[in-house]
Formats: C-alpha cells, sequence, structure tokens
C-alpha cells in the first residue's frame, strides 16, 4: 500500500474511508485494480465518518418488523457478515453474553400493532431456519428453534413500569411495554474491525489510501473518458487533481453533493437526516444490560458495547434535524450550522444541551441511567431515499424513515458508481456488486476507446 499520490492516471478513485469504501476498495484492490482511496480523516472508520458514530449492529430484522422486505434483507445480510468475520462480533468466544442477546421492547404506543410484530417475527424465525437448512455454516446466531424468545416482564426489572411520553405529538398518557423480544442480534467490535482494515488493506501494492484529503470537486476530463478529482490535502495546504477512469463515491452524507456537480444527481427527495448519540459510562448496576431498543417508533436505545460503556439514543432528542440530500446543510436549516462540523463537548455549549435531553428521555425508560456518565456526544448521518410525494417523520409508520430495502449502489455514469451503504451490514456485498459492475464498465469503455481509430479507418 502506498499513501501518497502520484501524477499517474488511477484506475478507479474511492471516496471516503467508512464501511463501504473500505470494503469497496478491498474489492477492487483483489482485482487489481489501481486503487486511490481518499479520506477527510486520518484513517478507516474514523471519527470523521458516519460508520464510526452509528451502533455497527448485526440486525436480526427485528428493528424493522414494520416493513418484511427490510426485515428479511437485513437478516440476511447479517448472517453473510457474521459468516465471513465471526472474530470481529463483539464477544464472539461468549455467547452467553448479554450484547450477544439484543432486546427489543414493544411498545403500548407503538406505531405497529404486536400482531404485526410477532407475524415478522415469525417469519424471520422461519427465514432464519431455512438458511441453515441451505448450509449449516449459515448456523451463526444459534439454533433456529431459538432465535425468537420473547421475555417475561421478570426478566427485564430495570425497565420502568410506566414511562411518561411529553415529546410524543398528541401523547399525554403514559407509555409501557407490552412484549419483550430477544435474539441473538450483536454488534461489531469496532476496534477489531478497525485493526483488521488496516492490516488489509497494507497488503494491496496498487492501492493508495491517502488521508486528509477533502474532495471538493469532480469533472469531466477534457477530450477523454476519465474524470478528474480535486481534493484539498489539508496536511500540506495544497489542492491535487487526481486523473481517474472510475469513481465509486462512497462520500456517504455528500455522495449526492458530490454527484450533483456531474449532473449525476436530480434532487428527488431523498433526506440526509442528522443523528445524535452518546457514549457514556454506564452505572455498575446496568453493565451487564442487554443491548435494547424499544420500538417500533421514536423511543429510546442502548448499545452495551461490552466494556462498561454504551452507546444511548432518545429519539425525539437524537434526531436534531435533516436536509435534502446535495444540499448545504446549514443553507437549507440554520439550526444545523451549530452542530455540522463543530466539536460537540458533552459538558458545555450545544453538546450539553442535547446530552442533557438525550439523558432526560432515555432515564424515562431505564431509571438507573441517570447514574451513567456522557463521555462523548457523537454526529452521525442517516440517508433515507424517499420521494417529494412521502411524508418524513419519525411518528408516521408510512415514512420511509422505518424501511430499508435499498442497498444504495446506484450505476451514475460510465465507470461512475455512487454507495450509499445503507446499512452497516449491506457494504460487504454491496462491493461485489460495485465490482462486478466496473468490470463491465471497464470493458464497455476499453471498446468505446478504439471506437475512433475504428471511425477512423472505416472513412479512409
Amino acid at each position: 500500500m502506498k499513501t501518497q499520490l502520484s501524477a499517474d492516471t488511477y484506475d478507479i478513485v474511492v471516496i471516503g474511508a467508512g464501511f463501504a469504501g473500505f470494503y469497496t476498495a478491498q474489492e477492487l484492490s483483489r482485482a487489481r485494480y489501481k486503487v486511490a482511496l481518499l479520506e477527510i480523516g486520518d484513517g478507516l472508520l474514523g471519527k470523521t465518518s458516519s460508520s464510526y458514530n452509528e451502533c455497527y449492529k448485526l440486525h436480526t430484522g427485528v428493528h424493522y418488523a414494520g416493513h418484511p422486505q427490510t426485515a428479511i434483507q437485513c437478516l440476511k445480510d447479517s448472517v453473510k457478515f457474521a459468516r465471513e468475520f465471526p472474530e470481529y462480533i463483539l464477544g464472539y468466544e461468549d455467547d452467553t453474553l448479554p450484547w450477544r442477546h439484543g432486546r427489543h421492547y414493544l411498545m403500548s404506543n407503538s406505531l405497529f400493532d404486536e400482531e404485526t410484530i410477532k407475524k415478522t417475527c415469525s417469519l424471520l424465525q422461519k427465514t432464519y431456519a431455512e438458511l441453515v437448512q441451505q448450509d449449516p455454516a449459515n448456523k451463526v446466531f444459534g439454533e433456529p428453534a431459538h432465535f425468537i424468545r420473547y421475555l417475561k416482564a421478570s426478566e427485564y426489572p430495570y425497565v420502568a413500569k410506566t414511562i411518561a411520553q411529553p415529546d410524543m405529538p398528541n401523547e399525554n398518557a403514559d407509555a409501557h411495554v407490552i412484549l419483550g423480544i430477544e435474539t441473538p442480534e450483536s454488534q461489531i467490535n469496532i476496534v477489531k474491525l478497525r485493526r483488521y482494515a488496516e492490516r488489509e488493506i497494507s497488503h494491496f501494492d496498487q492501492l493508495t489510501f491517502a488521508t486528509q484529503h477533502e474532495v471538493k470537486n469532480i469533472q469531466f476530463a477534457p477530450d477523454s473518458l476519465d474524470y478528474q478529482v480535486e481534493a484539498y490535502d489539508w496536511l500540506e495546504g495544497k489542492t491535487n487533481i487526481i486523473r481517474t477512469k472510475g469513481v465509486v463515491n462512497c462520500a456517504w452524507q455528500n455522495i449526492e453533493t458530490l454527484d450533483r456537480g456531474l449532473g449525476y444527481y436530480v434532487p428527488d427527495g431523498r433526506l440526509v437526516r442528522l443523528k445524535v448519540s452518546l457514549l457514556v459510562c454506564l452505572p455498575e448496576i446496568l453493565r451487564l444490560i442487554n443491548t435494547c431498543i424499544f420500538f417500533a417508533g421514536p423511543h429510546c436505545s442502548v448499545t452495551n458495547l461490552g466494556d462498561g460503556t454504551a452507546v444511548i439514543t432518545y429519539e425525539p432528542a437524537t434526531n436534531v434535524g435533516h436536509y435534502m440530500a446535495g444540499e448545504i446543510p446549514s443553507q437549507a436549516d440554520a439550526r444545523l450550522a451549530d452542530i455540522i462540523g463543530q466539536e460537540l463537548r458533552p459538558h458545555e455549549g450545544k453538546g450539553k444541551a442535547l446530552a442533557d435531553a438525550i439523558m432526560e428521555g432515555a432515564a424515562r425508560y431505564i431509571p438507573a441511567l441517570k447514574g451513567a456518565t456522557v463521555k462523548e456526544v457523537r454526529l452521525g448521518y442517516v440517508k433515507i431515499f424517499t420521494s417529494s410525494k412521502e411524508t418524513y417523520t419519525i411518528f408516521d409508520k408510512a415514512s420511509p424513515i422505518h424501511r430499508r430495502p435499498e442497498d444504495g449502489v446506484e450505476q451514475k455514469g460510465l465507470c461512475y458508481i455512487s454507495h450509499s451503504g445503507m446499512k452497516m451490514t449491506y457494504t460487504r456485498n454491496n462491493a461485489i456488486k460495485v465490482r462486478e459492475i466496473m468490470d463491465r464498465h471497464f470493458i464497455l469503455r476499453r471498446s468505446l476507446e478504439h471506437l475512433p481509430g475504428v471511425v477512423k479507418r472505416g472513412c479512409a
């Protein structure tokens, strides 16, 4: 692996080194493409990437039980991921650990009723059993018979019996849990996976990994089928123009902005949602809490990282705003300027206000969280593929926020692909799809490069 960009033309430039960018660069390098991977931050899966600032769950599908298509896709891709990378599952060596058994608590004011949720749970259990029957190696989440377990109320004594809902529209009454569901849902050990990613890309002599490079613009190269990528080098304080035959845009929240400069994106209603979460130190009484989410709707989640810390969200406060993809967020909504690009400190200013609101809301669900200490305020981005005709709100079960059926791979032009990894577990399979598309595009490109000569000979 190289770290310095060259003046030569690259086969493919990959923009962004989150999960989507890493797996794409890895897959293309294995296929012997000459790749440049550009990252605005200081490394793979870094703190500037949305990949780092999410909860990196291996979704078993229950979270999207109101949309069976998404639920099944989440399960299938999680099985593939866990099968390929079992050692990077948090606590993989002991499947009795509580963070290996995620829980979903269905609320009395859920957007979907109990019958709908149980129907999807049965479908998920059947799907997992079929995957195991097709190939025993797919038994990554234990025995199919134990895939879904409905809990007794006595198994979650830390959950409040009644939960005030002051942030819900037209909601004055308290809510409560009506159904507890446990599955083998786990999360990735992000630290170990980052180390693996660093080792993996270091082996590719065809790959250049340039950090601290912010892509500002992409243009068509004059008199050529190539592209020119304009990237600002924050270490050297200069702009580099990188020539390449192909581009894979994995810049997540900035994908549409870059695509738009080439005319490859016309606003279609898709949105980017800003999501603030907290990294907290758990009180002793909650150190063995199961990772859990209260659903379906804008409630609360706790992701136990297994080291005494957890990631906390409270949706009414976590969802700080959204803007149309391709727009400059601070121009779309002035309130977002106080958040994007700012250092959110947990004990002062805007960061403290967000942390206080999230912790106050989460403690209504799990009162012992009042004893947690906030370590970090994290900002992530969620992309929603929707249309201008749909209503975007976390309070409506028909909202596109409650589904993720798209894989996010879009062919935009010759040897140009946008790769929005809609879920972390989609990105590995997406990378293979990207490489297959690029293989076809490069064959077409070679044909087009020979076309002028063919025409010239035919006219002679």
